[in-house]
């Protein structure tokens, strides 16, 4: 993780076209475990089967300041399993909480009841041609697998907030196109889907 005032930042230098990372044959082709005030900008990411962004947390605290821009994610298919059986899968997805990555053959896994993103932006980001469920999506901590979720009113402290999603373009999903789901003060603008 960088600091409120010296952030890292992952992208392209220079001019030309965006670098590419291409995730063939891995169920992710970025995943951000835990980190806070991080950049990703100025790249395409692409092939992967699962998610083509990831980003989840895996301890008890917030992931706070990431921002995601001028990004062109395409091309997540080929997933374990259907794009039915699992919302939180796709081409650029927040998912807190995730202390284990579920099993893809059982849509289980293991999750934190205390992770969630605070003050986040995708900003231009062009999200298209998957499989699996979702473009850009906001997950909702699990608190277990059958019950108690970060939407319940008892479990707002855990939800999500000051998200904002704008100047993107989501098309070719399987589900939905952008969505913030468990979130609050979340901001979705000048998108199309």
């Amino acid at each position: 993780s960088g600091t409120s005032t010296n952030r890292i930042t992952v992208g392209a230098y220079g001019t030309g076209a965006q670098p590419a990372i291409d995730g063939t044959g891995q169920n992710r082709a970025v995943k951000l475990l835990d980190t806070s005030y991080v950049t990703v900008q100025d790249l395409e990411v692409k092939n992967s089967r699962v998610w083509g962004i990831l980003l989840t947390t895996d301890h008890d605290a917030p992931a706070v300041g990431i921002t995601l821009q001028n990004l062109t994610v395409h091309h997540v298919t080929g997933g374990d399993y259907g794009p039915m059986s699992a919302k939180w899968t796709g081409l650029v997805v927040f998912a807190p909480g995730m202390i284990v990555e579920p099993d893809m053959t059982k849509g289980s896994g293991t999750y934190d009841r205390k992770s969630y993103f605070q003050d986040v932006l995708v900003d231009n980001v062009t999200a298209y041609d998957t499989t699996l469920w979702a473009g850009i999506f906001v997950w909702g901590a699990q608190i277990d697998q059958d019950t108690a979720w970060a939407r319940d009113s008892m479990n707002q402290a855990i939800q999500s907030r000051n998200i904002t999603i704008q100047n993107s373009t989501v098309h070719d999903t399987y589900g939905d196109g952008i969505a913030q789901f468990c979130s609050q003060n979340g901001t979705i603008q000048n998108d199309v889907v």
